[in-house]
């Protein structure tokens, strides 16, 4: 059985095999894994992924290359940043305070509200609007019934394949102001939330997370 079956089946990895796994891309040069809390005390882990100087690559589109790649939802990183390299210290450590983190994961209109009241209905549990669905345990008999519950709720019809380049609150919510192009869906939005948004400093964004160990890396010498 190879590592990939092992996943597959939802067997237990170590730390070294689940990287190289995440790893498997011809663009990617390593990943790193930290983990976090967010503001409600959930345990939340952060893939940091570094391609190569040329390549490009967005999160969606990495996590539908998990998705083929049969890796269980539950082990691809609750939000992934694609970087060209990671921030060093002089003495050749990685500088942890220096790598992003999530913004806050509230939401930021009557859209994402409408969404996260969908998601925590069907899954049972809390959900921030950057939390990939499947990742959160969800299945594609849900991920339908979410989508009639959208049609119903918020008169909008999205394709099923919608949710393969968005599956996090946030993008499908931009997803369906995109197809409505109604601008109305965005007019909820209050001006104190814009300008939290706009005048969150550096120490509020990591003031969000608390900050976690740094689990492992690994890294190629391709650039």
């Amino acid at each position: 059985m190879t590592d990939m079956d092992k996943v597959a089946k939802g067997q237990e990895m170590d730390q070294q095999t689940l990287l190289s796994l995440l790893s498997d891309h011809p663009v990617i040069r390593g990943v790193l894994l930290r983990d976090v809390q967010d503001a409600i005390g959930r345990d939340r882990q952060i893939g940091y992924v570094v391609i190569k100087a040329s390549a490009e690559l967005t999160p969606e589109e990495l996590r539908t290359h998990y998705y083929i790649k049969n890796i269980e939802p539950e082990l691809i990183p609750d939000y992934i940043f694609v970087l060209k390299d990671l921030p060093f210290k002089t003495d050749g450590s990685i500088d942890a305070e220096k790598l992003p983190l999530p913004e806050n994961n509230g939401p930021r209109d009557a859209t994402d509200l409408i969404l996260q009241q969908i998601w925590e209905e069907l899954l049972g549990k809390k959900c921030g609007i950057d939390d990939d669905f499947f990742g959160e345990g969800g299945h594609s008999l849900q991920a339908v019934e979410m989508l009639a519950h959208i049609e119903g709720k918020a008169g909008i019809s999205l394709p099923a394949s919608t949710l393969l380049t968005a599956s996090t609150i946030r993008t499908l919510s931009d997803a369906m102001v995109a197809q409505s192009c109604d601008a109305s869906h965005r007019s909820s939005r209050s001006t104190s939330q814009l300008l939290t948004s706009s005048t969150r400093t550096k120490t509020q964004h990591l003031s969000f997370y608390c900050m976690g160990i740094i689990q492992a890396v690994v890294f190629s010498h391709v650039t």
